[in-house]
């Protein structure tokens, strides 16, 4: 590992010494975060799900070898479930409550250090600072509704129910659990990008340096101590055009 990391300087100055001249160009980047939550805070087992994520990249060129790059992105993470929290069965009304998944979005600054690898292949790591726009957890609730046989719309347990008419019914929630979040969170990203014809293709893993909760959230639930914790997992993949300023 020190040997490759020793001769990747070495190309790098050898690079340097070819072409000292720093380039400025700009990239806007659009793509998807695959993301999920873990960790012990976290009640109930995610699963991945996929988000938009966008962003813009200024990338300063110290050589054909190296260079900075300070970006903004926005990317919406969380995760999926398939999880009943809910349920209720009587002579007219029959439902299914379901958390679907939580959603949470940022904004980030990432700062990288971009070294190429071989021709148009390059590896970045940086640091990131993200902070939180929003967090709900969103879900559903779906069933049958019979409507009344008295003209004062109450039910009756003597009611011939095969009499009822029934109506589906599907009913979207969301809720608020920004309070359960950190309104900022550190990261480092670790990824390659690939450049084509100014076209840069771009895989990224953001590890997250510390919990994005400040507690856990359980549906229908109480919130246990801050002992507990729950971690973004995110992987962007992007591609962008990089537009040269200088």
């Amino acid at each position: 590992m020190m040997a490759t990391l020793l001769a990747l300087t070495m190309n790098a100055g050898i690079a340097a010494a070819q072409d000292d001249a720093p380039r400025l160009t700009i990239q806007p980047k659009i793509g998807m975060a695959v993301s999920t939550l873990t960790g012990n805070g976290l009640k109930y087992d995610g699963k991945w799900k996929v988000g938009p994520a966008a962003g813009v990249e200024l990338e300063w060129a110290f050589n054909n070898m190296q260079s900075l790059v300070v970006g903004l992105d926005y990317r919406s993470v969380g995760c999926n479930f398939d999880l009943v929290t809910g349920s209720s069965d009587d002579m007219a009304f029959k439902s299914t409550t379901t958390l679907d998944k939580f959603t949470l979005q940022y904004l980030a600054l990432p700062v990288t250090y971009k070294v190429q690898l071989v021709p148009r292949l390059s590896l970045r790591l940086g640091v990131e600072v993200a902070g939180l726009l929003s967090a709900r957890a969103k879900g559903h609730t779906e069933g049958r509704m019979a409507a009344s046989l008295h003209p004062d719309g109450t039910y009756s347990p003597d009611d011939d129910v095969t009499k009822y008419q029934w109506t589906d019914f599907k009913v979207k929630s969301s809720e608020g659990i920004g309070d359960k979040f950190r309104n900022f969170t550190l990261y480092i990203p670790i990824g390659l990008s690939y450049e084509y014809r100014r076209f840069v293709a771009s895989a990224t893993y953001h590890w997250e340096v510390r919990s994005a909760s400040y507690s856990p959230y359980q549906a229908g639930g109480v919130a246990l101590d801050d002992g507990y914790k729950i971690h973004n997992q995110i992987i962007d993949l992007t591609i962008g055009y990089r537009i040269k300023l200088r």
